[in-house]
This record gives structure tokens, sequence and C-alpha cells, in this order.
């Protein structure tokens, strides 16, 4: 993925899934791709150890939005 960011006071550029990152064209970090090949590796080490991991965080917002929030239901929108 890249990101480009255009300003009255230059260009930033975050390029490579976040390795490379210029600043008017000036090259400030040129880095390896390391998010993936560390995920992987991990994912393996579960799998070898036999364990397994979760984030229950997300689960936990679903949760209050169903506890704490309410519906209404609306006449159908159309354009």
């Amino acid at each position: 993925w890249d990101i480009h960011v255009h300003t009255d006071g230059g260009r930033l550029s975050l390029t490579q899934g976040g390795c490379r990152l210029t600043i008017d064209d000036e090259l400030i970090v040129d880095a390896e791709e390391r998010e993936y090949p560390g995920l992987y590796a991990h994912f393996a080490e579960l799998v070898a150890n036999g364990s397994s991991e979760v984030d229950v965080a997300p689960l936990r917002q679903v949760a209050d939005a169903f506890l704490y929030g309410h519906r209404e239901v609306t006449e159908a929108f159309i354009e």
C-alpha cells in the first residue's frame, strides 16, 4: 500500500507498505518489510505449540453496542 500527502509545505509519501518514507522526494526511511514475516512466524509458533491467541476487544465493543444501543425503525431511504 502507498499513502501520498500533498500540502502547501511539500509532499510526503509512505510506500511499500510503510517501509519507505520520502519527504519532498528525499528518502528518509528505507526499511525491510517486517510485519508479515513476523506475523507468520508468530502463527507458526502458535501452531507448533498447539496454542491459540484471540483478541476479544472488538467483540467487547460489539457487545457494548448491543447492550447500550437501541434500534429505531424508520421509513426506507430511497433516492
